[in-house]
């Protein structure tokens, strides 16, 4: 009889581009920088294309190991091994980590416990690993597959191989055997039983191994082949270590083999029976030796590359990397960190000039995608240098809207942000209307007061002090969190507003926050009128607005992590312990000329023109008529209103330094 070295078909590993994305999904999101081994699963099954080698699959679905496989496939357990640097990937012993993974399954394979949960799910022998290294930022990976299996068994076929459907007599029953054998054959591993004359078979899992195999002549050891060639599939390899474990078999053995090539159950036709002759030594499991890396694409032993970043969809691309450094963050220096809240978190930025843009920008590097522009007036030639969101393109025949320029071009930096507009002018004090307009500013409040109801945080960084009344009502009242900001020529005002005196949800220490009107000794009034034009135009040092616009937003952040939000004290010196990004001062102060930064509290102010009890009361009882009392009565209404008039002579208004946000000419007075 004719003897010859059998051959084995090594495996190929197929990634679909999925399975990256799950992987930087779950590496981001919840692995971090833990390098303990992953457990994931893989698929095979017989391959009708011709000369191919077996071809073990992974896809998204592979990180859920408790998902089926697909039709006719046959689930293989895996592990993937990933390391934080390029440098260790390289410096990875790979013969040591073979024997390593070799050493596992061979482990299990001598123990009765691990035997007995192989022969249950023989899956396990096709198990695989893969080494592999990801470049989240430019989306490249390294990855190298590993198919452990011995080599201590030498395998001689014995005779040629014969197509099933000649081997068997009974062509007819051995299909319909097959046929109904489906949930036998999903295991990928079976044992063929046959009669004395050869003309009845059955079909029986490993698990009936022990009494089916009484005598090896009627027995037939059958497998899934996921091979194309003439050799027969890796995964034959440990599945022969595996009989002469489970049946003791001595060195010499010969075993009939049947590799199973079907594209259904019952399909016999490509199939074939051959006969092996197993020899090794005895004791080979004390001493293994392993093999099964994968070669590379130049067909040497080595690592494969593949780079994501040209297939990938260029939004998802810009998605996916913009809230790379947010991820990084949970890593190490910010593990509480919530990005899901920060992309949910809607804000209204009330003014779109130079602290709206810079704002609006590091709004998005924290990783907010909702926001609401608010603003009245049009893009200028001197806007563009110190206002980051416009361009020389946007001042050209009069200059288009603001706050419509703010949102679409904010939107072309990262499409994934969700930005809308309003072109609105906001009832101020000291501004009255006329029974002509009426009906537009009636309009305009109405859109301002949808847009503060909806928002989650507000940003008051208008032009005027009498633009940041409103607002401030607003924001009282529908319990928001509002940020406001301002600027002098080389100083700024970064302050966040209490939730109230008059909110029944806040602690007592949070009511004594005030808001921006509290320390005034007047009433908001018309302050544009009979300016030059160095007035008309706030003259700031140009680092200025980007110091406050930063850390307006910092102090956003801090609020929308501390559990109290809105409602934290103010803290000025040690950070709270659960306050992950340090302290949340009321208010911060900030000169340039001296460096010098204060962070003052005040309390709410019983009598405060924006704030106070009785305004609110006022408001809620009377809404939009007391609005146009406001807009229409002599300043001394809202101080009459709230009794601040009799305590007017006791300051000296003087002194009061009045910081703003404008450097736009006359055209408009609601914010830049």
């Amino acid at each position: 009889m004719a003897q010859e070295k059998l051959l084995f078909c090594p495996n190929s590993s197929q990634i679909d581009s999925t399975f990256w994305g799950s992987f930087c999904k779950l590496k981001l999101d919840v692995l971090g920088l833990n390098e303990e081994p992953l457990p994931i699963s893989g698929q095979y099954g017989a391959n009708e294309i011709p000369n191919i080698n077996p071809v073990i699959s992974v896809d998204h679905s592979s990180f859920d190991t408790a998902a089926n496989p697909y039709s006719g496939m046959i689930k293989v357990p895996g592990l993937l091994i990933n390391t934080n640097t390029a440098e260790q990937f390289k410096q990875l012993d790979k013969n040591e980590l073979m024997v390593s993974m070799g050493s596992a399954l061979l482990g299990k394979l001598w123990s009765e416990d691990g035997l007995k949960e192989i022969t249950k799910t023989p899956s396990i022998l096709g198990s695989f690993y893969i080494l592999t290294f990801a470049d989240l930022k430019k989306y490249k990976f390294i990855y190298w597959f590993a198919f452990p299996a011995v080599t201590a068994i030498s395998v001689e076929r014995l005779g040629p191989s014969e197509p099933v459907l000649e081997y068997f007599k009974n062509c007819t029953q051995v299909k319909s055997v097959f046929s109904s054998s489906k949930e036998t054959l999903s295991a990928g591993f079976f044992i063929v039983n046959k009669s004395e004359t050869g003309q009845d078979v059955s079909v029986k899992s490993l698990e009936s191994i022990d009494e089916a195999s009484k005598s090896l002549e009627n027995v037939i050891f059958g497998f899934i082949d996921p091979s194309s060639l003439e050799e027969p599939g890796w995964v034959l390899r440990n599945y022969l270590t595996f009989i002469i474990r489970k049946l003791k078999l001595k060195s010499g053995t010969v075993i009939t083999m049947m590799a199973h090539r079907p594209k259904r159950a019952s399909q016999l036709e490509k199939g074939y029976i051959f006969r092996v002759k197993v020899e090794f030594e005895e004791g080979f499991e004390a001493n293994p030796k392993f093999v099964g890396w994968e070669r590379n694409v130049k067909g040497a032993f080595g690592p494969r590359q593949v780079d994501l970043q040209m297939s990938m969809n260029p939004e998802k691309l810009a998605e996916s990397s913009v809230d790379l450094n947010l991820k990084l963050m949970k890593w190490r220096l910010f593990p509480d960190f919530n990005l899901e809240a920060m992309h949910q978190t809607k804000c209204l930025i009330l003014g779109a000039g130079t602290l709206g843009c810079n704002v609006a920008r590091c709004l998005m590097g924290w990783g907010i995608r909702n926001i609401v522009f608010v603003d009245n007036g049009k893009v200028s030639y001197s806007n563009p240098a110190r206002q980051s969101l416009y361009t020389f393109q946007d001042c050209i025949d009069g200059g288009r809207n603001k706050s419509q320029a703010a949102a679409e071009n904010l939107k072309s930096i990262f499409p994934g942000m969700n930005t809308s507009h309003k072109q609105i002018m906001i009832p101020m004090p000291g501004h009255p209307t006329s029974e002509a307009t009426i009906s537009e500013v009636k309009k305009d409040y109405e859109t301002l007061v949808q847009e503060v109801q909806d928002c989650d945080v507000m940003f008051l960084l208008l032009d005027t002090r009498e633009s940041r009344w409103l607002p401030t009502v607003l924001g009282q009242k529908y319990g928001k969190i509002v940020i406001n900001a301002a600027l002098g020529f080389d100083s700024y005002l970064v302050m966040r507003h209490g939730p109230g005196s008059g909110n029944p949800n806040v602690s007592e220490i949070s009511k004594t926050l005030g808001c921006y009107f509290c320390t005034d000794v007047v009433a908001p009034g018309d302050s544009t009128r009979d300016r030059t034009l160095d007035q008309q135009c706030t003259v700031t040092r140009p680092g200025v607005s980007m110091i406050a616009g930063a850390l307006a937003v910092e102090m956003m952040a801090a609020l929308l992590h501390h559990p109290e939000k809105n409602c934290a004290k103010a803290s000025n010196s040690e950070p709270e312990a659960c306050s992950p990004l340090g302290i949340i001062p009321h208010s911060i102060r900030g000169f340039l000329s001296s460096g010098q930064t204060i962070m003052p509290s005040f309390q709410p102010f019983d009598k405060c023109t924006a704030c106070s009890e009785k305004i609110i009361q006022e408001y809620d009882s009377r809404g939009f008529e007391f609005v146009l009392d406001v807009l229409n009565e002599p300043a001394d209404y809202l101080e009459k209103l709230t009794g601040l008039n009799l305590l007017k002579d006791d300051f000296d208004s003087d002194g009061i330094v009045e910081l703003s946000d404008s450097e736009d000419d006359h055209q408009s007075v609601n914010a830049e």
